[in-house]
């Protein structure tokens, strides 16, 4: 499938379709990683299949350790970086935009205590961006 990304909002679409939808797989539990350090933070590609909300949004072809820190949590400095060339947004308010609504789902994934909070979480977010809830998920 060749996503159609005209618009920094088809972007943000994207991903949020993106990042919901491996959630929701995950039953919208947190991504956390092998080791204590990481219980409070996210790992891009945790335990038992689960990945972060920007962790759904990196194929694993593409993935490139870089993209993680230490025991594979983002490395919040690069956390866009990678998405945004493949969107290819310009100008630079595009992607400073960008970067922060990659900073809202990663955020909404990482201070969530509870699956329900999580859910509740994006609903609000999707609201607040004007974007669509992904057809098909609850």
């Amino acid at each position: 499938m060749t996503l159609k990304i005209k618009t920094l909002q088809d972007a943000k679409q994207a991903c949020l379709n993106g990042s919901v939808r491996g959630l929701a797989w995950q039953g919208w539990e947190r991504s956390l990683g092998p080791t204590p350090a990481m219980i409070s933070g996210c790992a891009l590609n945790g335990l038992n299949g689960r990945h972060c909300a920007i962790g759904w949004l990196i194929p694993p072809r593409k993935f490139n350790p870089q993209i993680a820190g230490a025991n594979g949590v983002l490395n919040e400095g690069l956390l866009p970086t990678p998405i945004m060339k493949w969107f290819r947004l310009q100008p630079k308010e595009e992607q400073g935009i960008f970067r922060l609504f990659c900073v809202d789902l990663m955020m909404n994934h990482d201070l969530s205590g509870s699956p329900h909070e999580m859910h509740s979480a994006f609903r609000k977010m999707a609201e607040s961006h004007k974007l669509t809830w992904p057809k098909g998920v609850q």
